[in-house]
């Protein structure tokens, strides 16, 4: 597990494994508020209740770097317990209600965010790029200095487009603009697929061969 706490902002943004797919999971908090939002709530609903409330948080919010259900599959057990929006790109709507074995349909549970909406976390702000590539409404978070990216960018590698959605021109104008961020950001992916389980952009851009393209 990864805790990155910034004492001075308040901000938490803490890093945790879950299921038999390599999945991470994130937590970000802030401790002005005691309020955090779940990013890709997978497979262990109750360990994922666990740390919010381990971290001494408050859940008010889920967030879906995109609708595939291994990203998503607690979502439903989790708001069970808790009424909470789940925040997801506006153009990950109608895939998502695919269902299935692939995708997640959270029906009223899923409230629409756009490319660069910024929303308030306490004395937080988080921003949402939309990355399109992996699926039509992929995307990113930025919290403070961490940038979450889901399956759109791996440690060392980044995300298929031959699953049904996936566009490999739109990923790679995804992974471009990725490219072009904060060096000093910190990469999250959705996966523990790489060498290390996090990395700052500015050595992903030189050791990552599809952000040199």
């Amino acid at each position: 597990m990864r805790s990155a706490p910034d004492s001075q902002s308040g901000l938490l943004v803490k890093q945790f494994p879950v299921g038999p797919m390599q999945n991470f999971c994130y937590i970000i908090g802030d401790r002005t508020s005691g309020q955090a939002l779940v990013v890709d709530p997978a497979w262990e609903p109750e360990k994922i209740l666990k740390e919010v409330k381990k971290e001494g948080f408050t859940l008010s919010g889920m967030i879906a770097s995109h609708s595939h259900y291994d990203h998503l599959n607690a979502a439903g057990a989790i708001l069970e317990k808790v009424d909470v929006p789940v925040l997801m790109n506006e153009r990950e709507f109608e895939i998502s209600r695919m269902g299935g074995d692939i995708f997640v349909d959270l029906k009223s549970a899923a409230k629409p965010v756009a490319d660069n909406d910024e929303i308030r976390l306490g004395s937080q702000t988080l921003r949402f790029i939309h990355t399109p590539g992996h699926t039509p409404g992929g995307q990113c978070v930025m919290a403070g200095g961490y940038l979450i990216t889901g399956d759109t960018l791996f440690i060392d590698g980044c995300g298929r487009y031959d699953l049904p959605g996936g566009n490999e021109e739109d990923l790679k104008k995804s992974l471009k603009r990725i490219a072009l961020l904060l060096g000093s950001l910190v990469v999250y992916p959705g996966h523990d697929y790489g060498p290390v389980p996090f990395r700052k952009l500015e050595e992903e851009v030189k050791e990552n061969p599809f952000l040199r393209e």
